[in-house]
Order: structure tokens, then sequence, then C-alpha cells
């Protein structure tokens, strides 16, 4: 009176282990999917360390552009300064005349070059 196993369970042995075998595979396969889905989430949400050194960030580019614009104002002062100077130069070379305006150009280049200062004076 011996039955088979096949016979007992309705279907072979070897088939029960390829089913269980597929669901554990399905199993890995979808959790794989969720992990990835919460880590891409994760990426996508700020964190408050991150947030900190945003901030920092933000404090640092504030503080060069700050830097640029008055290097760039200095500058802009510079040029007016040689191109008053050219202005009065080209004045002096046309009718011989302007000599004081010429000398105020090197009045003003000689304080700029002692000093560092600019006189501010209208073209």
């Amino acid at each position: 009176m011996e039955q088979r196993a096949s016979d007992i369970l309705g279907f072979a042995p070897s088939a029960l282990w390829i089913t269980l075998g597929v669901l554990v595979a399905v199993g890995i396969i979808v959790k794989l999917v969720f992990d990835l889905i919460i880590k891409a989430r994760e990426l996508r949400r700020p964190r408050v360390h991150d947030e900190q050194t945003i901030q920092d960030r933000l404090q640092t580019d504030n503080a060069r552009l700050t830097a640029l614009e008055s290097t760039t104002k200095k500058q802009d002062e510079e040029l007016k300064l040689i191109l008053r100077s050219q202005m009065a130069m080209i004045h002096h070379m046309i009718d011989g005349n302007n000599s004081v305006k010429l000398r105020e150009a090197q009045d003003d280049i000689e304080e700029y070059l002692i000093s560092g200062k600019i006189r501010n004076r209208e073209v």
C-alpha cells in the first residue's frame, strides 16, 4: 500500500520546488523594486544637513558677489580717471589750450597712485 508522493499531493514534488523557487524569485524582485523606490524618494528629499550646506554656500556666494561688485566699482572709477586724462590730453593736442585740465588730470593720477583714492570729478 505504498503510495507515491505525487499521488498523495496531486502533483509531483519537483513542481512544488519549482513553484516555491518562482515565488521566492518574485518576492526578491518585488523587494528590490521597493528598495529602489525608497532610495529614489530619499534622494529627492532634501536633508536637514543639506539645507545647512545650501545656506552656507549661499552666504559664501553672496560674500563673493559683494566683493566682485566693489572691485567692479573701483575698476569703473579707475577707467573714468584714465578716460578723463586721455580726454584732457586730446584737447591739449588739438588746440594747445586746456593745460588746466591736463594739470588736473595729472594731479588726479598722482593722487590715485599715492593714496589709492580717486577724486570724483565730472568728465
